[in-house]
């Protein structure tokens, strides 16, 4: 960027408001690169709360804790009863999570599934003893 010579008043108003458009235009660029900068941070704090949710699990009960431990079983004993240890421990340790995770986000709708096999089952019961 050159300077440019100043001679008259006229030209230095117009500096001065050459000067103000630029300041005002690169204020604004550096706004959008904040505001880019920040979806950035939302998009891998999505992504980071997601792995969180994987790997952990906030409550403990009978189902989590069966649903556990057949996924363990499951995993260690038939599917990878011939890898090393720490292949187990990791697959196993985030299956584990992600199912408990699932159970625990998606329980009212698994019991509602449930509810309505059992009836199903007995209204098929009741119609052979009546046949």
């Amino acid at each position: 960027m050159q300077k440019r010579k100043i001679e008259t008043l006229k030209d230095l108003q117009e500096e001065k408001k050459f000067v103000r458009e630029r300041i005002n235009k690169l204020e604004q660029d550096i706004l959008s690169d904040v505001e880019d900068i920040r979806k950035d941070l939302e998009t891998w704090k999505t992504a980071g709360g997601a792995v969180k949710n994987l790997l952990s699990s906030k409550s403990t009960g009978v189902i989590n804790e069966s649903v556990g431990s057949v996924v363990d079983v499951l995993l260690k004993k038939l599917l990878l009863r011939k890898t090393n240890f720490v292949t187990k421990f990791l697959i196993t340790f985030i299956v584990k999570n992600f199912a408990r995770n699932y159970l625990e986000k998606n329980s009212d709708a698994i019991a509602h599934k449930i509810k309505k096999l059992v009836a199903n089952i007995t209204h098929r019961e009741e119609e052979t003893l009546i046949e």
